[in-house]
């Protein structure tokens, strides 16, 4: 039964499904793991929905967080995950419903909810414009709707959700992952340099982002070969996966610049390795939050990235980083100048970074947020 709004909402005696069907621990799925984990530090009681085999399901099992039961099919529009979501839920019957996929999740999931009669609640993670016929149809599934940014809020506010429905969450970013100290930057940087050949007197930048084309990574490149010319001593690491990949490392190719840069493929766990990171570039056009972001602030590195989405949320000019007009080589190719001639303000565009992370993206701060949303949800008739 939904809260009477002056009903005491108490946490210790909640019951959240959380469905999420991502099969890998990227950014979003990561964010599930630390939210469950800090909902069940303030006694609320877990449930994880997600695919067999996936990466989150066994993280959750290790950590204890949440009961965790697996499907056989994915939320890709499947009549059957369908058919098992409302299965699961009519025999847990939890008290609210949270979806933090898109993949056909976010419709499947709210309708088996709401064919269950539980309250719930979306959590949105992109930036793009939604579909008309899902502002229409989805939207209303859910009480509540989360966006990771206030950029995402901004842009389901314009396709006519209620303002009064829409709430932002920033993620969050685990500051206690990183060891800033400058020993441990010395150690990182020694690693990454016998792993991948880098010179040490190199200033090392670094993509941590998929290979496709919002990402920026062409823009990049096209003005690298300046940077270069003015600046030899420079090297880049490309970290990520995806379609794109063949045709950036033909960029690289036909600019001559495979001295300069590496693929390094995907990492799933790039912590340390920022710490031994000089700049990071993130060139995107389009970008939900960031989490890549949020890491790179935490590890005290300063960033250069495109002004889109949520990243301006994350980068505060001239505080932790530079922003610049995505698509304007100009203003890119003066930000990595600066940047790199300047050793002093990267340390100190370092240090907000870290104090940023901290006071403003902290795993406590998220979840603090999620329960004020919950509580909407619950007390809405």
């Amino acid at each position: 039964m939904p809260m009477h709004p002056d009903q005491l909402f108490r946490p210790e005696q909640l019951s959240v499904a959380h469905i999420e069907t991502g099969r890998h621990l990227y950014g979003g799925a990561q964010q599930v793991v630390y939210l469950l984990q800090g909902l069940t530090n303030r006694g609320v009681s877990n449930l994880l929905i997600a695919p067999q085999n996936s990466e989150i399901s066994a993280a959750v099992r290790a950590n204890g967080s949440a009961k965790v039961i697996t499907t056989r099919h994915s939320g890709d529009l499947s009549l059957g995950f369908y058919r098992e979501t409302r299965r699961i839920l009519s025999a847990e019957q939890p008290d609210l419903v949270h979806i933090h996929s898109r993949r056909g999740a976010d419709t499947l999931g709210g309708l088996a909810a709401r064919a269950c009669k539980v309250p719930a609640v979306l959590s949105r993670r992109v930036d793009n414009r939604e579909h008309p016929l899902a502002i229409r149809f989805k939207y209303p599934l859910y009480r509540q709707v989360i966006g990771i940014s206030q950029a995402i809020c901004h842009v389901l506010g314009d396709q006519g959700i209620d303002q009064k429905r829409l709430h932002c969450v920033h993620s969050t970013v685990d500051s206690g992952n990183f060891d800033t100290s400058a020993n441990n930057r010395q150690r990182a940087r020694q690693a990454l340099n016998d792993k991948y050949g880098i010179p040490a007197d190199h200033l090392l930048l670094a993509v941590v982002a998929q290979l496709i084309p919002r990402k920026g990574h062409r823009q990049l490149l096209s003005v690298l070969p300046a940077i270069v010319a003015r600046q030899p001593k420079i090297s880049l690491l490309i970290f990520g996966q995806g379609p794109e990949s063949e045709a950036i490392a033909a960029q690289v190719d036909s600019l001559g610049l495979t001295q300069q840069v590496q693929l390094a493929g995907f990492k799933p766990d790039l912590d340390h390795d920022l710490m031994g990171i000089d700049i990071i570039v993130h060139p995107a056009e389009k970008e939900g939050l960031g989490v890549a972001l949020l890491k790179a602030s935490a590890a005290g590195v300063p960033i250069i990235a495109g002004r889109a989405g949520g990243i301006p949320e994350i980068v505060q000019h001239e505080k932790n980083g530079l922003l610049f007009t995505p698509g304007d080589n100009v203003q890119l190719q003066a930000a990595l100048e600066l940047l790199i001639d300047t050793p002093l303000q990267r340390q100190a565009m370092g240090a907000a970074g870290i104090q940023i992370a901290q006071n403003q993206f902290s795993i406590e701060t998220m979840v603090d947020g999620n329960l004020a949303v919950y509580q909407h949800a619950l007390a809405q008739k």
